[in-house]
């Protein structure tokens, strides 16, 4: 059960069973690649000295192939149980087959002189058979991780690398942004003054969320616990309404939130609102959307609830609208729509789901977990 490799399994089976039973004749064989022939990997010091020949199996002359095939093990005579085209250099009388699973088959065999097999014979074989099944799953199990652990680790240095990329080009191209918007800044008569100031609050956020983002996928590439602490809902909230009001002049926003909530969060909150204010305004198909924000403490949570007056969303959506599939489509915002959103609720302990406006539109309802009060910095 310690061994690592079937091979190594298959040997110690072999040996076993010629040290425990005194049959010289035993072998384990494993299917080939592409699963139309049965080869042998281990087999006694007897066994190998009888023949120059690779012991071969083949579903049109071999009953241990019968054996494989049927996951039955039996007792055959001789002349069923070899080909003929190497059978002829061994005295063996009976053979034990025991079917190893998909990964073989286990046979000991014993000579014309000695006696037939006893009940001790067959159930120590039987024991030997399912324990070697037993590890060669083990060990398959177990490469099969550090193979799947491999490719997690080398998929998880790609994304990083991408990451990198992506982050170094948004850095320069803000740089190359703000830099011009300072340029502008002289230029710009008062009645466009509102709109630099926009394309410049946007400018910086982005900045800000591509350092936040390497930030939250180290952490998860590295599958670690995402650190979470109070963070002040009500001013990111109110900051985020007043964002997308001067983005969206054609957007009715009304806003009650109530003062000093605080919830279970990191970094990434404020993106967490965002995607949910955009999503009610990119989905909505009136030419003068309206938007509801409410945000109040219930008991031990924050519930949070942004209403809008568009077409609203199917009950057979309501949940596939958090898919991946569903959400990583185009929607011109800066963040990652709502299967991120969905994500970071999971991570912060909350919940988000749809529900229906009383008149028109759809409900998305937060439920965050409460926390200590403290300042927005």
């Amino acid at each position: 059960m310690d061994a690592e490799q079937g091979e190594e399994i298959a040997r110690i089976a072999v040996e076993t069973a010629e040290e425990v039973l005194d049959h010289p004749y035993s072998a384990v064989v494993f299917p080939d690649d592409d699963g139309t022939e049965l080869r042998a990997v281990a087999v006694t010091d007897a066994l190998a000295d009888g023949t120059d020949a690779e012991m071969v199996f083949r579903p049109s002359d071999s009953a241990v192939w019968d054996v494989f095939e049927s996951g039955e093990s039996a007792i055959y005579e001789p002349s069923s149980i070899l080909s003929s085209a190497w059978y002829r250099h061994f005295p063996i009388w009976h053979a034990l087959l025991f079917p190893l699973g998909k990964h073989g088959v286990l046979g000991i065999g014993y000579d014309v002189e000695k006696r037939a097999f006893t009940d001790h014979d067959r159930r120590f074989a039987q024991i030997l058979a399912t324990t070697t099944e037993a590890a060669l799953n083990r060990a398959q199990r177990e490469t099969e991780l550090r193979e799947s652990q491999a490719m997690v680790e080398e998929r998880t240095d790609q994304i990083e690398f991408f990451n990198g990329v992506l982050r170094h080009d948004i850095l320069n191209g803000i740089t190359a942004i703000s830099g011009n918007l300072e340029l502008l800044d002289e230029h710009v008569p008062e009645s466009g003054r509102s709109h630099l100031e926009t394309v410049q609050q946007w400018s910086e956020d982005i900045g800000q969320l591509t350092q936040k983002v390497r930030s939250a996928s180290q952490m998860v590439t590295n599958a670690e616990s995402m650190p979470l602490g109070s963070h002040p809902l009500s001013d990111t909230l109110s900051h985020k309404v007043t964002k997308i009001r001067n983005t969206y002049p054609n957007v009715s926003v009304e806003a009650s939130v109530e003062d000093g909530l605080c919830v279970s969060g990191n970094e990434l909150l404020g993106e967490v609102l965002e995607n949910v204010l955009l999503n009610a305004i990119e989905h909505n198909d009136r030419s003068f959307p309206s938007l509801a924000v409410r945000a109040q403490r219930d008991e031990d949570v924050v519930r949070v609830e942004i209403e809008d007056d568009g077409p609203g969303i199917p009950d057979e959506m309501k949940s596939e609208v958090f898919d991946r599939n569903v959400t990583s489509e185009s929607s011109g915002s800066v963040g990652f729509g709502l299967y991120f959103v969905h994500m970071m609720m999971t991570q912060y302990g909350g919940n988000i789901r749809f529900e229906d406006a009383e008149n028109r539109g759809a409900v998305a309802v937060l439920t965050f977990s409460s926390a200590t009060n403290v300042s927005l910095t």
